[in-house]
């Protein structure tokens, strides 16, 4: 009996204090962000999919719109009147990218097949799919007055949830190429959050007086594009510009802010990746660069230099560097395939270990953090492309042969992939960006999460000619940098180059700013959170080596193919300055 009543006067007492949390939340502020808006369907200068509006009438990065078909006369059958037009939704677009005038979006077709042709008219969250999941079990009241007043959103329902519940739902959520993104409100006793797929829009604070209280935190744009005149770090003038920023949304879209930058080197010449390695049988690391054919190994102390210069005929496209002085070095030949190599850095220099491999290689750390790095390779020749078919490689005296094969999904790029434990459930997710520029986590054949941005590569690209009719224009390959795996207090993180995507990458330029995004499993889901750090150039690569992350950044970037380069060191304690409890 007295249970009972300890539970009653419990469960009294969460509903007082959310009913008094509700009070202090503003519904006026939801009710403006999840507003209807008008726009029209554009073809943007590449056939891209754009919006008529922009920034000038409140979109916001993030926000959902159904794209409608032409409407169709209704006729009353009875006295021939047209009672007026019903129009069809389509598709569910996305804002990805909001300028003042005009919006990048992303869309996702209802049915397996929809034409988004110009002039098409979309509206703002109308007939957008809406649940309300209440952690407090106590928040009935406030959903009633939400449905009634955001009557324009296709309500699911209300649904009180556990945590675990919590967790699975938001799994459910995921949007994919498939499946579109829903709005899922999160109520607990901080207050509400909004999600759209697995991303946070907004979080709106029930602190009483505070200033979320008056209005909600959109989530900050992964890229702002402008360089303000903020402080900037004082052990690096030219390549972190960081300007004034609004404290950053807690959760998935929390930026993270990286001190104590220093500069590691700065070479007078554009680095298209780079690495640090400890030869077999030494203990002096070598800090590995590419430029172009020249791949250098320079020992940290100020000592050794060796060089290797390839002067075969083909294109040196990337390389990847193993922590025992091995690397793979990439090269593709027009017309023929990959013809990559292999070699070892040795006290005497490079010396190499096999060549005319081919498949695009890259060595994989062990996801268990211990052992030697593996090394897989795919298949790519100009007639058939990405094809999936992954192998771990074997590197013996009489050169490379193939291991066992690696499920890997469609569209699958060796260039720019992760296999890590994020979410330490034993097996590895595989991540790598698709070919819509989104960063996409796999495990093993389920894709389990997908970034809502699309982002740009680096300077490096491939121009692969069609085998089959010669007239036809080069097809681009984008060579994403790959990204760094790490443990940091017991935690896996990945670390990966988020270069400033939108236009200037459609149009084939390359992107004037980038920064670095930290991925993570926080318990439910995954996460992607930039660092607040803007640098002046595109990342080209990231490495982590002794505790530090390491990123290349090249000056300027937007047809800039000549230097300065950077790469700089954070330390990663730096990076999570209470990493307890994330």
């Amino acid at each position: 009996m007295l249970k009972k009543l300890v539970l009653v006067l419990l469960f009294i007492a969460l509903s007082a204090t959310f009913a008094a949390a509700a009070a202090n939340l503003s519904l006026q502020a939801l009710q403006q962000d999840l507003s209807e808006k008008t726009a029209g369907l554009i073809s943007g200068p590449h056939e891209q999919l754009l919006f008529n509006k922009g920034e000038n009438t409140g979109i916001q990065k993030g926000d959902l719109f159904t794209l409608y078909s032409p409407g169709k006369p209704v006729i009353d059958p009875e006295t021939g009147d047209q009672l007026g037009e019903l129009a069809e939704p389509l598709a569910v677009c996305q804002a990805v990218d909001v300028h003042p005038a005009f919006t990048e979006v992303h869309l996702y077709c209802l049915k397996p097949e929809c034409s988004a042709l110009q002039g098409l008219e979309a509206v703002r969250f109308r007939d957008i799919k809406a649940t309300y999941l209440d952690v407090t079990a106590a928040a009935f009241s406030h959903y009633k007055s939400l449905r009634a007043a955001l009557s324009h959103l296709d309500w699911q329902g209300y649904k009180a949830v556990s945590g675990n519940d919590l967790e699975k739902r938001l799994q459910q959520a995921t949007c994919s190429d498939q499946k579109a993104p829903e709005l899922i409100l999160v109520a607990d006793k901080d207050g509400v959050t909004l999600w759209a797929g697995s991303e946070i829009l907004s979080v709106y604070s029930s602190a009483a007086g505070s200033a979320e209280s008056k209005g909600p935190r959109r989530r900050q744009p992964a890229f702002s594009g402008k360089q303000g005149s903020g402080t900037e770090s004082p052990s690096v003038a030219a390549p972190v510009v960081q300007p004034p920023k609004p404290a950053a949304v807690p959760g998935t879209s929390a930026e993270i802010k990286a001190g104590n930058i220093r500069v590691m080197a700065s070479p007078e010449r554009v680095v298209h990746n780079f690495g640090v390695t400890v030869p077999s049988g030494q203990d002096q690391p070598y800090l590995v660069t590419l430029s172009g054919v020249e791949v250098q190994a320079r020992a940290l102390n100020g000592g050794d230099t060796h060089q290797y210069t390839y002067d075969g005929f083909g294109e040196v496209v990337n390389i990847s560097v193993a922590p025992d002085g091995r690397l793979a070095l990439n090269i593709f030949v027009p017309g023929e395939g990959m013809r990559s190599k292999l070699l070892a850095l040795t006290s005497d220099g490079f010396r190499p270990l096999a060549a005319d491999i081919n498949y695009i290689l890259a060595f994989m750390p062990n996801p268990a953090g211990t052992g030697a790095a593996q090394l897989w390779g795919q298949r790519f020749n100009p007639a058939d492309l990405f094809i999936p078919s992954v192998y771990r490689l074997k590197i013996g005296e009489d050169g490379v042969s193939r291991g066992e094969s690696i499920s890997v999904p469609n569209a699958f790029s060796l260039f720019g992939v992760f296999h890590a434990d994020l979410n330490a459930n034993g097996t590895p997710e595989c991540g790598f960006f698709n070919p819509g520029g989104r960063l996409a986590v796999y495990e093993s054949a389920d894709k389990k999460w997908q970034s809502s941005t699309a982002f740009g590569g680096s300077l490096k690209t491939l121009l692969i000619d069609d085998p089959e009719n010669d007239e036809m224009a080069p097809r681009e390959i984008q060579v994403w940098s790959q990204p760094a795996s790490f443990r940091y207090q017991e935690k896996t993180y990945v670390a990966c180059a988020l270069n400033q995507g939108g236009i200037a990458a459609m149009l084939g330029q390359a992107p004037r700013q980038g920064t670095v995004g930290i991925l993570d499993s926080p318990g439910r889901g995954f996460r992607l959170r930039p660092l607040e750090n803007r640098f002046s150039g595109p990342i080209q690569d990231v490495f982590f080596w002794q505790d530090q992350l390491l990123v290349c950044v090249v000056e300027g970037g937007l047809f800039n193919q000549s230097g300065p380069s950077h790469i700089l060191a954070l330390p990663v304690a730096s990076l999570f300055p209470s990493a307890a409890g994330r």
